[in-house]
């Protein structure tokens, strides 16, 4: 949404709350100007353009595959000129990842667990070897396997997806209660250095708050909404 809240901000948005979002003044409406916005989907990255810089990126490591685009505007003087829409080809190369994947989307994720930990085994020092230690930690929390999530996510502290691990513990902390332990991980993911991850922190802090009984429920986590 480029121009959301009444032009407070652009967000990337996820079943409803934002997810990722940007309040400079570039990612804001210039009332008379006419705007250049890029929307890309690619695999499982997202990105917001707007004349010419980049405003917001994404990772969804479980893409939406609704197949559909659309354009709206909340008020009235908004107008759409030149619009175009790409798709990409199928690809004939598709990841190892794409079968438990599948798995995990319709909620088979016992079968999931095995397949991704088979990945992660046979492929223990390589990006998609994270990826599937990452998946199998989200498997296993929605089985309500805190012990072996968390040590998959303990495994990753050290690669690329280090953030992205914070943010699985902080998740394994929430589902068992434990909203100060939640806090200081979401404190970690922001310090990760990976802007995506870090990201995604304002998102679980407001689900943080939501499910408080009041906001004292969770002391530290008002610092994640600045």
């Amino acid at each position: 949404q480029f121009g959301a809240l009444f032009n407070l901000r652009s967000q990337i948005c996820r079943d409803g709350p934002e997810v990722v979002y940007d309040s400079s003044p570039g990612a804001r409406i210039t009332p008379g100007r006419k705007h250049q916005v890029v929307a890309e989907h690619v695999g499982e990255h997202l990105r917001l353009e707007v004349d010419g810089a980049e405003i917001l990126r994404l990772r969804d490591f479980f893409p939406s595959r609704g197949g559909r685009a659309a354009l709206y505007s909340w008020g009235k003087g908004a107008r759409f000129d030149d619009v175009r829409l790409f798709c990409r080809d199928t690809p004939l190369d598709v990841s190892s990842l794409a079968v438990p994947d599948a798995f995990y989307e319709r909620g088979a994720y016992g079968e999931a667990s095995r397949l991704y930990q088979d990945i992660a085994r046979s492929h223990p020092e390589s990006p998609e070897g994270d990826v599937a230690r990452y998946k199998f930690g989200l498997a296993q929390l929605m089985l309500g396997r805190f012990a072996p999530a968390e040590e998959a996510f303990r495994g990753l502290d050290q690669t690329d997806l280090a953030g992205w691990a914070a943010i699985g513990m902080a998740e394994s902390a929430v589902r068992r209660g434990e909203s100060g332990r939640a806090v200081a991980q979401l404190q970690r993911a922001r310090q990760s250095g990976d802007p995506e991850a870090a990201g995604l922190v304002y998102a679980n802090a407001v689900r943080l708050f939501r499910e408080a009984a009041n906001r004292s429920d969770v002391p530290g986590a008002a610092a994640l909404l600045r």
